[in-house]
């Protein structure tokens, strides 16, 4: 039997809400960053797993999980589910709570329903990983005055008086030492007929080099500037590839949607959700082979999903949705309205 904990942890990284069938949903709470005036700390933002056990309708995020994780098939991973869920009860029943690593603790209250209480080192926000409070005490206002009166600058007179500690003035006078070495230094000690020779040479040698940095600096502009084209091309490549692999996908969903809900028509048939695309073409295929031919793939940006027709109610809907209950793919299927 599969670890429930691990498939809900991976998917609480990317989802706000996992539901287990006739168990109940799991939901990530983001609590942003907040001050304790009793401690005086500051505490980071985090997410919080808090659990809904009205919350029963099959999403299929933990099913999709299973089905990529072990290869098999929907109606396979739905009833290993069950089978979890079943053996979840059958614990809270005898045992009187059921552990999920990295989430939380459910237990059974007086009045027979489940209650949660989430792990303390949850791992459901990655974003917030090596985040710790922060101690930060009021600042205390001086009765003194401010630092214009008994701090680094005071007022005498007309005039006022800056303090320099001990350690800056010793810096600056070493520093005015060092420049004045440097230039005495540097300096011509002889005053015979060869002083005007020497000093050309010396300005000669200084300023030789010159005309090769400045070759140097521009050869490294122009490099600068060839690999900046190169970048700029490059990222023109991209999204052309980009843009060609959109078309291509708007080209087969259409050619793939045959009944589109509208306005008329604004309910369908989610026959299953959180989908690859490979598996959703996978199961347009089955539905075929069935004699369906009014399924569709619809995709949010990163799973896929497989809808089956539209239909003007909700109960007209149900009604197709009953009648077919014995159809390949429609076992677990829900109507949805589409706004």
């Amino acid at each position: 039997m599969f670890s429930i904990s691990k498939h809900l942890r991976s998917l609480l990284l990317e989802h706000n809400c996992v539901i287990v069938p006739e168990l109940g949903g799991f939901v990530a709470q983001y609590v942003p960053a907040r001050y304790d005036q009793e401690s005086q700390k500051f505490y980071p933002p985090t997410r919080l797993v808090a659990f809904n056990a009205d919350l029963q309708m099959n999403d299929g995020l933990l099913v999709q999980s299973l089905m990529q994780t072990y290869d098999a098939t929907f109606p396979e991973m739905q009833k290993a589910v069950e089978d979890k869920v079943a053996d979840i009860k059958d614990q809270l029943f005898t045992i009187g709570h059921y552990d999920i690593a990295g989430i939380g603790r459910l237990s059974p209250n007086v009045e027979g329903r489940t209650e949660f209480e989430p792990a303390q080192d949850g791992l459901v926000s990655p974003g917030f990983y090596g985040l710790e409070y922060i101690s930060a005490q009021p600042l205390k206002q001086s009765d003194k005055g401010t630092n214009l009166s008994r701090g680094l600058i005071r007022r005498e007179g007309n005039g006022y008086v800056v303090r320099i500690h001990r350690s800056v003035a010793n810096a600056a006078a070493a520093a005015v030492c060092g420049l004045f070495c440097y230039f005495s230094w540097n300096a011509p000690a002889s005053s015979d007929a060869s002083q005007p020779y020497e000093a050309k040479l010396f300005m000669t040698e200084a300023f030789a080099s010159q005309p090769k940095t400045i070759q140097a600096e521009a050869k490294k502009d122009a490099d600068f500037n060839e690999a900046s084209a190169n970048v700029r091309l490059s990222l023109g490549q991209q999204k052309k590839a980009v843009s060609d692999a959109v078309r291509k996908a708007v080209a087969l969903q259409a050619q793939k949607a045959e009944v589109v809900p509208s306005a008329s028509k604004p309910f369908t048939i989610v026959l299953v959700g959180g989908l690859s695309q490979a598996y959703a073409e996978a199961f347009i295929e089955r539905l075929q082979a069935a004699g369906m031919n009014d399924g569709r793939i619809e995709t949010n940006g990163r799973d896929f999903s497989v809808h089956y027709s539209a239909f003007a109610s909700f109960a007209e809907a149900a009604t197709f949705l009953s009648e077919n209950k014995t159809v390949d793919g429609f076992q677990y299927g829900w109507v949805k309205e589409v706004k």
